[in-house]
């Protein structure tokens, strides 16, 4: 049944549910001096502006019969109720509790009741003339220091000629220094008109609006590397203005671009420039040969530093997947390979150019260099199987298993075995090792091959394993081993939900709590297939829980909300 919900309920006594005592009194004086600046009113939803240190917004949403809120002030961020979201809370209530507007003589309503408060500013504003709107504007200009400089930057960009372009961008941007995450989330907001002033140079001149991009984009690159955005709202705006820099490029048609490229990815160590091959249709076969030559004698000079080497190994690659030499990518990489890494990425790079046969010696010279490297066992033992050689590849996937005995590795020996047809002398073999010094010491033998059983399906077998009180196992293998009996053997998922709920209980946090909490309804559901008598005993499995764990304040809390003592809730299959 859907709850009837009306803003004008939202009361001191309603809200002291969902925040405390000081936000409520804060959010309170805020209200009533006018810092709240309504958006968007919807029937159960309300968007907000509140100047608080800074401008923060505020959403509010009655939902599921409860108030949600949403702030990007720190305290709103972290989850909690703030002073802002009870503002707006509160000037929600009064607007929704406002008398309806008087009516003209003729009958027709003062102004739209359902109108929001930008709707009602828009109708204001469209009737106020040129020069009302501009003594409007040059008041708030006055008052709010990023507004002016946003209309300095768009009124000097609109009169002046290409060469003095930098100018207004530049006063827009700032220049670089330290920024924490509240100053930097104003400016942000500051950018919000850097695409507007792109836009506009584009219309008056498409390629000195791409230098202006560009001088804006490694601008903005230098600028991040001092900044706290801990909340990732710069970098948003960065990324956007790296992606258009495809479409300045493509309005401004040079024949510079591969020289603006090269510079451009050299800087970008975040990687948000659109990749090389969605800039192919602009570039011809010259420019990605300039473009190649130009990144291997960035590698080849010696005390580049660590990030332009790595920038420059990305773009030789870039560079071989939009019609460059494949070879002269794969010679520069095979002259500095050393490692189990490099030969991992020389087959990687081989593979994708369709050199599986090159793919496969680089695999097998790796291993020669680490023979215990199971990024390099694995796909070799790929390669083996893509190759028509399962023997190799089970030899190497038993190898990669006795490293570190895992449901993956199990399976992945599985599947080769099944290929041979000889799985099961496999499976005794896989199962026996976990006993033995070939497997590392650190591997619990009954816990894993309980979880080993459980990954192939063999249920049962793993059961009758579990059934062993006199060996422990952890808590995620009971959870793994829980749905498993549930669904072969009922007896055993009620002997594990006990032992689940009560590991969970003992963990004493709020997550053990609400985890056993959880479980309860599995609880009740195997209880009740046990008929008549299982209400009964359910019920004495709460009384059993409420006694054990009476000094568990918050657990016990929990259980009666969920399961109030003597008024069980029956559930529904």
């Amino acid at each position: 049944m859907t709850t009837l919900f009306s803003a004008a309920d939202l009361d001191q006594t309603c809200l002291l549910r969902i925040t405390t005592p000081t936000y409520y009194a804060r959010g309170l004086v805020y209200a009533d001096q006018g810092r709240v600046t309504l958006e968007a009113v919807e029937s159960r939803r309300v968007t907000a502006q509140v100047s608080g240190s800074e401008d923060y917004t505020v959403e509010l949403v009655w939902r599921d019969g409860a108030l949600h809120g949403q702030c990007d002030c720190p305290i709103g961020q972290c989850g909690d109720f703030c002073k802002h979201q009870v503002a707006v809370a509160i000037i929600w209530a009064r607007t929704a509790a406002a008398p309806a507007p008087k009516r003209s003589k003729r009958g027709a309503a003062a102004a739209p009741a359902n109108d929001s408060p930008e709707q009602v500013l828009q109708q204001w504003l469209s009737a106020q003339s040129q020069h009302a709107l501009q003594v409007l504007i040059l008041e708030l200009a006055d008052n709010d220091t990023q507004l002016r400089k946003r209309l300095l930057s768009q009124a000097q960009l609109a009169i002046a000629p290409p060469q003095d372009w930098r100018k207004a961008i530049s006063s827009l941007l700032g220049r670089k220094r330290f920024m924490d995450w509240s100053t930097t989330i104003a400016y942000s907001k500051q950018l919000a008109a850097l695409p507007l002033l792109l836009g506009q140079a584009r219309q008056r001149d498409p390629l000195a609006a791409l230098d202006l991009h560009e001088y804006a984009l490694k601008r903005l690159l230098t600028i991040y590397e001092d900044v706290d955005d801990s909340r990732g709202d710069l970098g948003k705006r960065l990324s956007t203005l790296a992606h258009a820099h495809l479409d300045a490029a493509h309005a401004a048609g040079t024949d510079t671009l591969g020289n603006r490229l090269f510079e451009l990815r050299l800087l970008d160590a975040w990687g948000l420039l659109r990749p090389l091959r969605d800039y192919a249709p602009l570039l011809n076969t010259a420019d990605i040969a300039r473009l190649e030559h130009a990144a291997i004698k960035v590698l080849q000079t010696e005390g580049t530093d660590r990030t332009r080497q790595r920038l420059a190994e990305l773009l030789l690659e870039d560079t071989a997947r939009c019609g460059g030499s494949v070879d002269a990518m794969l010679d520069f990489f095979a002259r500095n390979c050393t490692s189990a890494w490099e030969h991992l990425e020389m087959a990687r790079r081989c593979i994708e150019h369709g050199r599986e046969r090159q793919a496969l010696d680089w695999l097998e010279r790796g291993i020669k260099i680490d023979p215990q490297d199971t990024r390099l066992l694995k796909e070799l033992a790929q390669a083996y199987l893509r190759d028509g050689f399962p023997e190799d590849a089970l030899q190497l996937r038993w190898k990669i298993y006795l490293l570190g005995p895992s449901e993956n590795l199990y399976l992945a020996l599985r599947e080769v075995a099944l290929l041979l047809g000889a799985w099961e002398p496999w499976r005794e073999r896989a199962l026996q090792a976990l006993d033995t010094k070939l497997v590392p010491r650190y591997i619990d033998a009954h816990d894993t091959r309980i979880r080993l059983l459980l990954a192939e399906g063999q249920t049962e077998h793993a059961l009758a394993l579990a059934a062993d009180q006199t060996r422990k196992l952890p808590l995620r293998t009971w959870e793994h081993l829980l749905p498993a009996a549930e669904n072969c053997d009922p007896v055993a998922a009620l002997r594990i939900c006990h032992t689940v709920i009560d590991a969970h209980v003992e963990r004493a946090d709020r997550q053990g709590y609400m985890a056993a909490i959880s479980l309860l309804p599995t609880l009740q559901r195997l209880y009740q297939q046990q008929g008549k008598q299982g209400h009964a005993a359910f019920e004495a499995e709460l009384a059993r829980l409420r006694q054990r764990y009476r000094a568990k304040r918050t657990f016990i809390e929990l259980l009666d909300k969920q399961f109030a003592a003597g008024s069980t809730k029956r559930i529904t299959s």
